[in-house]
């Protein structure tokens, strides 16, 4: 999948406008994958005791805390898993070996560019002094010592974002108000340094903790679709289960960096390419969350109103969440569908489609299984 500028959107209901790079020629060949038949469901059980109870415990100290850390990941994913500043900074200012390149030509398309150029301004303002602020404040809550080492990480994590987004403010405050012309781009070389060196960081640090805060999250879901079950909530228990389904494409999708064009290592050390003796296995468990997906949709199909009114939820709110659910199932076998044929013509379009529409029902899973 080529790494070119996609539609971007942000958690917190904020749009962001599109900008496209070159397309690149594809191989067409298509990718030996097993049928829907063939693959396995995805096992909802939790195996892992041990970080099970860790888990449960970084849940049960403080949800709020909890889900913000999601949103916080989930959220860097919209603005930065295609990152359209450091696009257009490297195609203006670094060389294939990512060397500091300069002239009043780069210059000075890259600040009309940024005028002209949807830049996501607003989105990460709101980012960062919306939600990392609410975060900041519960972080800053008494902690269990268990937990420890996860806060900590989420810490390190949080620092790194919010210095690529104040160096990202004065790189363009540096070359739209001509300073560069002032000091022979000396401070732009500084500015250069500083911000590729935190974006290798931040990168590195956001698979991290995005892997690690994945699979507590993952254990968490997983303990209370165990316990609907036993409880019989059959309503709530399918609905879980899309929720964290639909939580295992958007990683797949994004936090692996996909990227089905090797070259693009050449430019980006931080990408997770796909080879190509690994796709047959990349798109098999894609196929296991779809098959696991749909078979659920149809268990959400047989139940009736009175089961949903007596789980405590809104029926017809139920009802339009499923039609949504439906909406991305139908979308995610399109995306599978071209992974297949190895026709990426459309990926860097569809996946970052998929992604806002798991972050719209994403408000609508929390506020009916309250």
């Amino acid at each position: 999948m080529k790494k070119i500028k996609v539609t971007l959107f942000l958690i917190l209901s904020i749009c962001i406008l599109a900008s496209c790079g070159n397309k690149k020629t594809k191989v067409k060949e298509t990718v030996k994958t097993k049928s829907y038949e063939e693959v396995s469901e995805i096992d909802f059980s939790n195996t892992e005791l041990k970080k099970g109870e860790k888990a449960i415990l970084l849940y049960m100290e403080n949800p709020k805390k909890f889900n913000l850390y999601g949103y916080l990941l989930e959220g860097y994913t919209m603005l930065f898993g295609y990152d359209t500043f450091y696009e257009l900074y490297s195609e203006k200012f670094l060389d294939n070996k990512n060397k500091f390149i300069h002239n009043e030509n780069s210059a000075s398309s890259f600040s009309l560019a940024l005028s002209t150029i949807d830049m996501n301004d607003e989105s990460i303002k709101a980012y960062k002094n919306t939600l990392i602020s609410e975060l900041k404040k519960e972080m800053n809550k008494e902690t269990d010592i268990k937990a420890k080492d996860i806060n900590e990480e989420f810490k390190k994590f949080i620092s790194l974002v919010e210095e690529k987004i104040d160096l990202m403010e004065e790189i363009k405050k540096y070359y739209v108000s001509g300073e560069y012309r002032k000091d022979n781009f000396a401070k732009g070389k500084l500015l250069n340094d500083k911000y590729l060196i935190n974006q290798e960081k931040t990168e590195q640090k956001y698979k991290e903790v995005y892997n690690l805060f994945f699979e507590a999250e993952k254990i968490v879901l997983n303990n209370l679709i165990i316990h609907l079950e036993l409880g019989g909530l059959v309503a709530k228990e399918n609905l879980l289960k899309t929720r964290e389904l639909l939580k295992m494409f958007s990683k797949e999708f994004y936090a692996t960096k996909l990227d089905f064009d090797e070259s693009m290592r050449k430019k980006d050390e931080s990408v997770a390419v796909i080879k190509e003796e690994d796709k047959e296995n990349y798109i098999n468990n894609l196929k296991r969350i779809q098959k696991t997906l749909d078979k659920t949709i149809l268990n959400m199909e047989k139940i009736d109103k009175d089961t949903i009114k007596k789980e405590n939820m809104n029926v017809e709110n139920y009802g339009k969440v499923l039609i949504k659910i439906k909406e991305m199932s139908k979308l995610t076998k399109e995306i599978i569908a071209k992974m297949e044929k190895n026709d990426d013509e459309e990926l860097d379009l569809l996946i970052p489609k998929y992604v806002y529409m798991n972050f719209n029902i994403e408000k609508d899973f929390v506020n009916l299984l309250k």
